[in-house]
């Protein structure tokens, strides 16, 4: 029963987030690293229009910087702070100084990547070593490119691929993503009201008509019913109490859902 509410509600809560606005304060929800040359007119821009449209917050240089805006601290702060980052690689991506840094900073600071290969191969991927890099930087950027070839991703051809399905298949993928994460917390949070407060075990969740409830540890089965709108809400808020809170105290009383994560 656990699993499939707890991703469900992960999905719910994002959608609840985004609808109603009550977004953790960070600059972005979604890192856009990409050669501009190559797709800001196409995958990139494309991409932020969608994501804007579904109100998931993304990140594009040409979209989110501002005149007067320090170029190096909006770009760090948008990749440490964002959930997920889309990595869109192109025939001219690795002859670029500034991708390949971001790209760096971005799988050393763990984030989940959806690599999008748009007219290259994974194993075309390859730093163009024209001494303006330094050694410790050749091998960030390598280290980078390795992990970036094998992360499954989307391969994609300009010439012969369908656009809209691009667009629409990365979006989904993002989105699903931060559901995915969100469910990390909403775990983390619903843990939390279990084993401090015993307080799941005595709501039903009105879902679509579907009930879920579980009766109290005595065998009590008095049910308060809690409108969907009013847990969503009790739960963004211990989310958000809880998000970049990596101390789970209560890890080891949860093998079950840490398996889903």
């Amino acid at each position: 029963m656990y699993p499939s509410l707890l991703k469900n509600m992960g999905k719910q809560i994002l959608r609840y987030r985004n609808h109603t606005q009550m977004n953790i304060s960070r600059p972005c929800d979604v890192f856009i690293n990409h050669r501009g040359i190559d797709t800001k007119r196409t995958v990139a821009g494309l991409l932020h229009d969608s994501l804007a449209l579904h109100n998931i917050r993304p990140f594009l240089d040409s979209e989110s910087l501002k005149p007067g805006d320090k170029l190096f601290d909006k770009i760090h702060s948008g990749i440490t702070e964002c959930d997920v980052a889309v990595a869109v690689f192109s025939p001219h991506y690795c002859e670029s100084y500034f991708c390949l840094l971001e790209l760096a900073l971005i799988m050393e600071c763990k984030k989940k990547v959806i690599p999008i290969f748009c007219d290259i191969k994974p194993s075309e991927l390859h730093i163009v070593d024209d001494g303006f890099c330094s050694e410790n930087e050749v091998r960030r950027f390598r280290r980078a490119l390795e992990e970036a070839r094998y992360t499954v991703g989307i391969t994609f051809d300009s010439r012969t691929g369908n656009w809209p399905e691009l667009i629409r298949r990365t979006t989904d993928n993002v989105f699903n993503s931060l559901a995915e994460l969100e469910c990390g917390l909403v775990a983390l949070s619903l843990r939390e009201f279990v084993f401090r407060e015993c307080w799941f075990d005595q709501i039903t969740v009105m879902a679509g008509g579907n009930n879920t409830h579980q009766g109290n540890a005595n065998g009590n089965e008095n049910v308060v019913q809690v409108d969907m709108a009013v847990m969503m809400t009790q739960l963004l808020q211990a989310v958000q109490n809880n998000h970049g809170n990596h101390n789970d105290p209560f890890a080891k009383h949860n093998k079950e859902i840490v398996a889903l994560l």
